[in-house]
């Protein structure tokens, strides 16, 4: 499920970010994890400790927007005697989220709002609308995302998988993410310890096992939809390829389509000019690279799309896709 985290010991807490009708709802995940609570606030320093007798990580007002920062990853990191990857970070401030999201420890968002995705191009690793949701949630020790789960080489599996929806708000418009891995490039050493970014990657570069895990990514989409979308979808095709490029998709958009009742619509959705590849480009040139890319030759008045790609890095194609 997290991005660089096998299991959660410790949890460092954005106090200031809470207000203070929270108070009550820290006891269950206090008494679950060792925590560790953040503030620039004295009275609520003071609060904590005399109500809980917690670690306090007390902080000067000026640095607070710059937060997590190199020097407070050490001071957390020891004051709870873990490692990067065994820690997660905890806030109801995106800013704070954001500058969580430079370490290689878990970040959870704690927000009732849609998510803006020209303001969130890079999602945390989950998203609840309570503390009591966090806490529900990692009781489970859940680490892993379905795709992750389906290929995994490991014989002690975890013996539950996560499939997280990510609500967001696209050009005025509510869609929702669903996602069922992380992708880590060549240059992650995580590459080498998650075999379904390595999967994901072999299946769609041209060379000897190009497409050859079709059926089973088949599989895994088909027990996704049939589990969480097969109600709530009429129809659903792929990302179009690039120029001339081949469909990577069609067989695994044909197979879901022909074992849900969904219509394939892929044939009608086209790229209309050609553009270079997104890689390297910043978020700005992404976004310019795809406009007006793509077009879809019908009509789809009160039809529900469901659109699937493989590797999402900023979201602009697929953004682009849905406009």
């Amino acid at each position: 499920m997290f991005r660089f985290t096998t299991e959660v010991k410790g949890i460092a807490i954005d106090l200031d970010s809470f207000n203070e009708t929270t108070m009550d709802s820290w006891d269950e995940l206090i008494t679950n994890f060792d925590c560790l609570f953040i503030t620039s606030n004295k009275k609520r320093k003071e609060d904590m400790e005399h109500t809980y007798g917690v670690k306090i990580l007390f902080i000067d007002e000026f640095i607070r927007n710059f937060v997590p920062n190199p020097e407070m990853q050490f001071n957390v990191l020891h004051m709870l005697g873990i490692k990067e990857s065994e820690l997660a970070y905890l806030s109801a401030d995106s800013k704070f989220i954001a500058n969580a999201l430079h370490f290689y420890s878990c970040v959870i968002y704690v927000t009732s709002n849609v998510l803006v995705y020209e303001e969130n191009p890079v999602l945390p690793d989950l998203i609840c609308r309570s503390i009591a949701q966090v806490n529900e949630f990692l009781k489970g020790k859940i680490v892993n995302y379905l795709g992750e789960e389906f290929f995994s080489q490991d014989d002690e599996k975890p013996s539950v998988a996560a499939v997280p929806f990510f609500q967001i708000e696209c050009d005025g418009e509510e869609m929702f993410l669903l996602c069922l891995g992380r992708y880590y490039g060549n240059k992650t050493y995580m590459r080498h310890q998650h075999p379904f970014s390595r999967i994901v990657y072999l299946n769609k570069k041209k060379g000897k096992a190009f497409r050859i895990f079709d059926e089973k990514f088949a599989s895994l989409l088909q027990a996704v939809v049939n589990t969480y979308l097969k109600d709530s979808n009429d129809c659903v095709c792929s990302v179009p390829p690039r120029g001339d490029g081949i469909n990577r998709f069609d067989i695994i958009v044909e197979k879901v389509a022909e074992n849900s009742g969904l219509e394939n619509i892929s044939d009608k959705f086209i790229t209309k000019k050609d553009y270079p590849t997104q890689k390297s480009l910043s978020f700005a040139a992404r976004i310019e690279n795809v406009k007006d890319a793509f077009s879809f030759e019908g009509n789809l008045n009160g039809k529900r799309v469901l659109l699937i790609d493989d590797i999402i890095t900023t979201g602009t194609t697929l953004r682009e896709c849905a406009k």
